[in-house]
């Protein structure tokens, strides 16, 4: 058996111990170095917290119920016009030193302990330098670990540009609201006038087409009365006419008569129509022709009457001369053209037609014996075709021209001057 010395032996336990000692110390060590980056992590992140909270451009606070700074950053402090935090901390003002209506704030720290939270609260604060700055707040109560309330924490910015705009754009809208308001009133006013002006105008148009019909209705009176008139004439003429047996003085009467009746026919016409200025010429044609074949008892279906006559209208000062025009040629082809005998195919035709550049053209044709030879229509001493001369010469300012070919064809023209056409037939 391996006898071992005490030498070797304590040599052993010495180099045991030394193990021990050396595992302990690097144990020991090892301990150490972790505390240590754990220290130098939570460095860094407190930094890191720190930077976050000292470059964000809200104010961050922590306050005591009596309204003491606890904590605030950069730009709190900043913000009530210090340029550091600790600046502030150090002065040992409150909140209540910087906000300038003190029921402003009992009744917000009332609403907090209330509702637990309260954001968007705007309030004036005095900043050290006795500037204001008004500001956004957002606050909620701080409890400890047994939810007791310790004090209060929040944010708050700086909005005081904003409100200024949202004062100025009010008092913008408040200018233009009154502008509004004042240029509706202007026109409610100028409605209100125009209401007034245009009942005046109504009450006026009323007056004027009283007076306008009471006109219409003067004048249908006056034509009234004038062809009234003339048919007393004729009548007169007529009663007088019983008292003569001479036939070339009979018929002197009866032309005389027709002629009277030509005027009163426009008179009629004119009575009849919501127009008083003027008549259309077909229709005045017309009935002038058949009163005439009455006049000289002549029947229309031996003696055909045709027309072929634009629609126009003619003035009154107008319409008697061409009246009569037609009156002489006509009656002067119911008397003369067909005196001997009336051959089959009689007739007697009026056409008129108008243009703008040539004026009024007014054809009488018949097919009857025509004119003598020896007749000159232009030195007849003939009253009947003196006056047709006279009328077409002086009055309408117009040429007459007579034709004899198998019968008779006269063509009046005069120029449109005073003449107007119909707008409907």
């Amino acid at each position: 058996m391996l006898q071992i010395s005490t030498v070797t032996f304590l040599s052993l336990l010495n180099f045991f111990f030394l193990v021990i000692a050396l595992l302990a110390v690097y144990q020991l060590a090892y301990k150490y170095r972790m505390e240590w980056r754990k220290s130098d992590a939570l460095k860094r992140e407190f930094e890191a917290y720190r930077d976050l909270f000292n470059n964000t451009w809200d104010g961050v606070f922590h306050i005591d119920k009596a309204g003491g700074f606890l904590f605030l950053n950069r730009s709190g402090a900043r913000l009530l016009g210090y340029e550091t935090a600790a600046e502030l901390l150090t002065s040992g003002k409150r909140v209540s030193d910087f906000v300038r209506a003190h029921d402003t704030l009992e009744h917000l720290f009332t609403g907090l302990n209330q509702s637990g939270f309260l954001a968007g609260q705007i309030l004036t604060l005095n900043r050290d330098d006795d500037s204001e700055v008004i500001i956004e707040l957002t606050i909620n109560l701080r409890r400890d670990g047994n939810d007791q309330v310790v004090g209060y924490e929040g944010i708050f910015r700086d909005v005081t540009a904003r409100i200024c705009l949202d004062l100025e754009l009010k008092k913008h809208q408040e200018t233009l609201e009154s502008r509004i308001a004042d240029r509706t009133a202007d026109l409610a006013k100028a409605n209100e006038d125009l209401i007034c002006e245009i009942e005046e105008r109504k009450k006026a148009d009323a007056v004027i087409k009283s007076a306008l019909r009471e006109r219409e209705l003067l004048l249908k009176e006056i034509h009234h009365r004038v062809k009234n008139n003339l048919q007393i004439i004729v009548s007169l003429i007529n009663l007088q006419a019983l008292k003569i047996e001479s036939e070339d003085v009979l018929a002197l009467f009866r032309e005389s008569q027709d002629r009277i009746r030509t005027i009163a026919l426009v008179h009629e016409k004119l009575y009849s129509s919501d127009n008083f200025s003027e008549i259309g010429f077909a229709g005045y044609v017309r009935s002038l022709a058949f009163r005439l074949y009455q006049s000289y008892r002549c029947d229309m279906e031996e003696i055909a009457f045709q027309m072929n006559i634009d629609e126009f209208a003619l003035p009154i000062n107008i319409a008697i001369p061409s009246g009569l025009i037609i009156n002489e040629l006509v009656g002067n082809a119911l008397r003369h053209g067909f005196k001997d005998k009336i051959e089959e195919g009689a007739s007697i035709t009026v056409n008129a037609q108008y243009s703008i550049d040539q004026g009024y053209e007014i054809e009488v044709i018949d097919n009857g014996v025509g004119l003598p030879t020896s007749l000159v229509p232009e030195t007849t001493e003939s009253l009947g075709m003196r006056m047709v001369h006279i009328l077409v010469e002086e009055q309408l300012k117009g040429s007459i021209t007579f034709e004899v070919n198998g019968g008779t064809r006269c063509c009046v023209r005069f120029p449109s001057a005073n003449i107007n056409t119909l707008t409907s037939t």
